[in-house]
């Protein structure tokens, strides 16, 4: 059976699906206290107060524009204090937390095998309405709910007109601190800061694709994380000098009714029908993708089990150090696996394909 296509809504949802997507970094003016009975408070702009400390979790509060933010600081236990290693930053889906996200992603287990850090943090709460809920297959876009929410291109155009006094938090800027704070309280190679993110978080991904490339060596969004046109003239709001292209690999599941029903299709091909001029993924996601990376749109396919894997690149056979990755999981829905809820982990392949990059 074949659906309407609209490419509108296509596009805000690759940029957010919801679940139910040369700056010199300086120090924040911050004050660290590590307790071991009661927290000291956050309450002015810039502190910093690591609320709970156990098993190489630190849970970390910090003030940043008046709004008291949270994150999971995760450094396996076995890493000596001084041993220099990557970063993986995770961000949660819509409603989701750092904690949650610390429990399923499979990203802390991921770093206990390899050796490297993980933030998890947590997104403020808006009243939004939620483009993408699906009803019995149906899209609803009238459905308010009041969620976790990263502020990814476009959030402003989500928020609930009951709510006209709502400010969108600088993520982006919240984000900058977080790594500062990494990089001051830890010891880190900051060559090698990497960003990921699910739904929601993906798309917030792709916004640090286009404004933190300074920062991370590479990205990896899943279940959303379109970029568009107009995103391109904002590649110097929080970095400096011309834009660099990073490595970036898009994860999607097949049967994804979040992105399949508006896209006008019951799944995404898995063959390279996919990459097909005039197929939509290829003419509304993948071609600014490749606008954006500076790439061709010359391709490698690789047909594994359960994944159809497009590379693009200047060169089939030898891809560039700005490759653009496309995974369709097949039979995968809206979910971020983690080799539970899914035969394959997420946290696994992006690892493998974050540790080949450095900045």
């Amino acid at each position: 059976m074949m659906h309407k296509f609209i490419p509108g809504i296509l596009v805000v949802l690759l940029c957010g699906a919801a679940v139910a997507l040369a700056v010199t970094l300086t120090r924040p003016n911050a004050e660290t206290t590590r307790s071991t009975t009661e927290p000291t408070p956050t309450t002015e702009e810039g502190d910093t107060t690591v609320v709970d400390s156990k098993r190489g979790r630190d849970d970390i509060e910090m003030i940043v524009d008046g709004n008291t933010r949270e994150f999971i600081v995760y450094r396996p236990e076995q890493l000596n204090e001084d041993e220099v290693v990557p970063v993986v930053f995770m961000f949660h889906g819509s409603g989701g937390t750092g904690e949650k996200f610390f429990d399923i992603s499979g990203w802390r287990e991921k770093a206990d095998q390899e050796g490297f850090m993980v933030v998890f943090p947590t997104a403020l709460k808006y009243h939004v309405y939620s483009e993408e809920k699906v009803v019995n297959g149906v899209v609803k876009y009238d459905v308010a709910v009041y969620q976790t929410k990263w502020n990814q291109f476009g959030l402003e155009e989500q928020l609930d007109p009951a709510f006209p006094d709502q400010t969108l938090a600088d993520d982006v800027k919240f984000t900058q601190e977080m790594v500062a704070y990494v990089q001051e309280n830890y010891a880190t190679d900051p060559d090698r800061f990497y960003a990921t993110g699910f739904s929601n978080g993906a798309a917030f991904t792709a916004r640090l694709l286009v404004q933190m490339w300074d920062v991370f060596a590479a990205f990896g969004p899943s279940g959303a994380g379109r970029v568009t046109n107009d995103m391109f003239t904002r590649t110097n709001e929080y970095a400096d000098g011309a834009f660099v292209p990073r490595p970036t690999m898009l994860m999607l599941g097949e049967l994804d009714p979040k992105l399949t029903y508006s896209a006008g299709v019951d799944a995404f091909p898995m063959d390279e029908t996919l990459a097909e001029p005039g197929y939509v993924m290829k003419d509304y996601v993948i071609d600014i993708y490749l606008d954006l990376l500076g790439l061709s749109d010359t391709y490698a396919y690789e047909r594994t089990n359960r994944v159809s894997h497009f590379t693009f690149s200047d060169s089939a056979e030898t891809p560039s150090a700005d490759a653009f990755h496309v995974l369709i999981m097949e039979n995968m829905k809206h979910i971020y696996p983690n080799g539970t809820n899914y035969p394959l982990e997420a946290a696994d392949m992006y690892w493998t394909f974050f540790e080949a990059y450095t900045l």
